[in-house]
């Protein structure tokens, strides 16, 4: 077992530094976020096919990121109505990205009601995801 080990470049050591793991998670998530089966994206219909939800990053992104799905299948956005539409293959894209979010737009739904607000997108499988990838 080996812990708490720091790596230097040179020959002088400076002092170890000690993060929490809020604290490392939230340099990692600068760089990528992604996001499961379950995370609700509320917001409404642009047309009958499309759907667009406002999206804030948990920490400030080190530049935009682009967004993508990574995988899953069978998404779909439930109304106030109890009906559920569903996109077989889902298109995504982030239009108007900064580093602090974006305004997400899915595409691939049908019966969709231009302007009607909806309470969120969901998948069915458990593989679901959507990336913001802001790498290098």
């Amino acid at each position: 077992y080996l812990g708490d080990v720091q790596l230097e470049l040179g020959d002088t050591a400076t002092p170890f530094e000690h993060r929490s793991y809020g604290d490392e998670l939230a340099r990692c998530q600068r760089y990528c976020v992604v996001y499961e089966n379950g995370t609700a994206l509320a917001g409404n219909a642009s047309n009958t096919t499309n759907f667009q939800s406002r999206f804030q990053y948990p920490v400030v992104m080190r530049a935009k990121p682009s967004a993508s799905i990574v995988s899953g299948t069978d998404y779909r956005i439930s109304d106030d109505f109890a009906s559920d539409h569903v996109a077989a293959t889902l298109g995504i894209g982030a239009i108007k990205t900064s580093d602090l979010g974006c305004r997400l737009a899915l595409t691939g739904f049908s019966g969709l009601t231009a302007g009607r607000t909806f309470a969120g997108v969901y998948a069915t499988a458990q593989d679901a995801k959507i990336m913001f990838d802001a790498e290098l």
